[in-house]
């Protein structure tokens, strides 16, 4: 399995886990400078808690000033998380 949810998330599985994972890019002193790179940052038993991860860090990971901003934030990432999971059961 392997699902963007977002730009920066996306999730994968083993035959044990769904695991959520967040870009980055690699650094002027890597090996490859500009890499697009892929980190685990969790491990859940389901993919419903594995899409409340993706909540969850996008909710924390936010810059939002206000609680509208914030709220706006969850509605796009539940919006994401829904687009991606209904192209599963189609």
């Amino acid at each position: 399995m392997n699902i963007r949810i977002t730009e920066d998330y996306r999730l994968t599985s083993d035959p044990y886990n769904f695991i959520v994972e967040k870009r980055s890019i690699a650094g002027e002193k890597a090996k490859n400078p500009g890499e697009e790179l892929w980190k685990q940052i969790s491990c859940h038993g389901s993919a419903e808690r594995a899409c409340k991860a993706v909540l969850k860090h996008r909710l924390l990971d936010s810059d939002a000033q206000s609680l509208q901003e914030l709220i706006a934030v969850c509605r796009s990432t539940q919006e994401a998380i829904e687009a991606s999971v209904s192209c599963l059961s189609q």
